[in-house]
């Protein structure tokens, strides 16, 4: 019985210090609950993964939101109203797709590992992907501008709320994309 409880505080000891060693230190004999730094994402390319994903999801949201209001009033529409939204769909989305390729290799560019040509290629796909939203916000307003001209008369007053609603959540997240572009990190 005496060697027990003279183990006892031992233990204890030898828990109160290895305990916070072995989660909060496991480094100390070489082993470490944290992944080393080489398989942790770096900043740069976790930043051009987000930017990617937000032109690919816009994308997609977009494309679902056209489809919605085209199946909406598509049969309420004239012949000739029917083509200019089809084109002016069609213009925005080739837009859409050049942004989505173009941060894509932003993206590319972003993961690759630092080297002397590195900050020269992450700078020459920053400028492409600005480009490429750029052009795509130029489109976006002179299709707005046509469409609306043409479809506001068809629509009743909660469709023109929610068409208002939905067009300004996409702008607004389409104007977010274009900050974080414009705001890459070159190392």
């Amino acid at each position: 019985m005496v060697k027990r409880s003279a183990r006892g505080p031992l233990r204890l000891v030898a828990v109160s210090i290895l305990t916070p060693l072995m989660f909060g230190g496991l480094a100390v004999v070489g082993v470490s609950p944290v992944p080393p730094a080489s398989a942790a994402p770096a900043p740069a390319a976790e930043e051009g993964r987000e930017i990617a994903t937000l032109a690919k999801e816009l994308r997609d949201d977009v494309l679902a939101t056209v489809t919605a209001y085209r199946a909406l009033i598509d049969a309420r529409l004239e012949p000739a109203e029917r083509r200019l939204l089809r084109a002016s769909f069609a213009k925005a989305d080739r837009q859409l797709t050049t942004v989505v390729r173009e941060t894509t290799r932003l993206q590319d560019a972003l993961s690759r590992p630092a080297t002397t040509s590195s900050s020269a290629r992450i700078r020459s796909a920053q400028t492409r992907a600005q480009a490429a939203w750029a052009r795509a916000q130029m489109s976006a307003e002179e299709s707005f501008t046509a469409v609306r001209e043409r479809l506001e008369p068809q629509l009743t007053l909660i469709e023109k709320l929610r068409a208002l609603n939905d067009y300004s959540a996409l702008l607004a997240r389409f104007e977010d994309l274009g900050e974080r572009i414009d705001t890459v990190t070159v190392r």
